[in-house]
């Protein structure tokens, strides 16, 4: 699996083994692979399904690129983060190749449905739960928990609250992302950030850190293009009502190009979008103090020793992002017990195991002396490998 797994991941993956001296060969290899065809008006969809373990916990993306060996490789981090989150559950990924931009709700939803005949026995509540990841929602979990049957409601999270979802599950990545942010400054007041992509994690982001942080979003990027603000702060909320109308942020505020957008000097850099997308080119450009990993894999090997030589304080995504998973378990709990909590009960309970976990990953930054994602990876693999501190 060395050659599927991220450079990134592997190079972690070996610095934590060797640091710990153990064997990484039993942590690379997931202990089930599923592959399945999806035949849809004349054309077959593939889908994939990769588990770590049981029970295991991970995403369904639906992506035209989606392929095995990303599947397997975002599976493995699934794994290091619930691991190194302390969450009882193992790593999973996976989703079907299709475009849902291509696709009408009916066709969508016979998909996903089709999808899940396939794969129904193996996952459900002991085995593997799933969750909304790139170009899915809670209502293609809906679909998910009715065509799974009986105690479907069980078998996958960020449901909707009123189908017994969990308060606080669309903001969970954000507002992890910054609890550890404020266990990292302490005052988040006027600090300057840039984000790079402008989804849900981006949109969630901004809007705690100027709404509740009194932080100042200078800069913003999507897919399509960036604008940056000669003022004090760019409005989260009214730059989501234009790109909803615009379908950019590309044209609200002052236009800038991303490689400029780059080269800007902030207090924190957050990439929101895909992978792999901070790059040694990438990096060389970044003027960023400290980078706060949004999404799966925003950086690559190559990037972040750039990033390490200018001294880039850099949180890793198997923590920095870990809100959403450990959300979706809170939501298991409450699924199990057939109680609800409150948006601030879900909110403090979040807050305590990601600023604790974060906090014992510093510990072992510093007593190690190795970076953070390498300190993430051996808290992760002392988990999963029953190795006391």
């Amino acid at each position: 699996m060395k050659n599927i797994i991220s450079k990134i991941g592997i190079n972690s993956l070996k610095e934590a083994a060797n640091t710990l001296n153990i064997e990484i060969e039993k942590n690379l290899n997931p202990k089930k692979v599923l592959i399945v065809n999806i035949p849809i008006n004349k054309t077959t969809f593939k889908g994939f399904r990769v588990q770590y373990g049981r029970p295991a916990k991970g995403g369904v993306r639906f992506h035209p690129n989606l392929t095995l060996k990303e599947s397997i490789n975002l599976a493995f981090l699934m794994t290091m983060k619930t691991a190194c989150t302390n969450l009882p559950l193992s790593g999973a990924k996976g989703g079907i190749n299709c475009n849902p931009k291509e696709l009408s709700k009916k066709e969508l939803e016979n998909i996903t449905r089709s999808f899940i005949r396939k794969i129904k026995k193996e996952i459900g509540p002991k085995k593997d739960i799933l969750a909304p990841d790139v170009n899915t929602n809670s209502e293609i979990m809906s679909w998910i928990a009715d065509e799974y049957g009986e105690n479907g409601f069980k078998a996958v999270t960020g449901k909707a609250v009123n189908q017994k979802g969990s308060q606080g599950r669309a903001e969970a990545t954000a507002r992890g992302l910054v609890d550890i942010m404020i266990c990292h400054f302490q005052s988040l007041k006027n600090k300057t950030v840039i984000i790079q992509g402008f989804g849900n994690v981006g949109f969630y982001t901004a809007k705690i850190l100027y709404e509740e942080m009194g932080s100042k979003i200078i800069a913003v990027s999507d897919s399509k293009g960036a604008t940056i603000t000669k003022n004090r702060s760019l409005d989260p909320e009214a730059l989501k009502k234009y790109k909803k109308e615009n379908g950019s942020v590309k044209g609200y505020g002052t236009p800038i190009n991303e490689k400029d957008l780059l080269k800007k000097s902030c207090d924190i850099f957050v990439p929101a979008a895909m992978e792999n997308l901070i790059d040694s080119k990438v990096a060389f450009e970044i003027k960023a103090k400290t980078i706060f990993e949004g999404a799966n894999g925003a950086i690559t090997l190559e990037g972040e020793k750039i990033l390490e030589k200018k001294n880039v304080f850099i949180v890793p995504d198997v923590i920095a992002n870990s809100g959403g998973v450990i959300v979706s378990y809170l939501e298991m709990l409450q699924n199990d017990n057939e109680v609800y909590w409150s948006l601030e009960e879900v909110r403090k309970k979040l807050k305590k195991r990601i600023t604790e976990s974060y906090k014992e990953i510093k510990k072992i930054k510093n007593r190690f002396k190795v970076s953070m994602r390498t300190a993430a990876y051996m808290k992760a693999l002392r988990k999963i490998n029953n190795i006391q501190p």
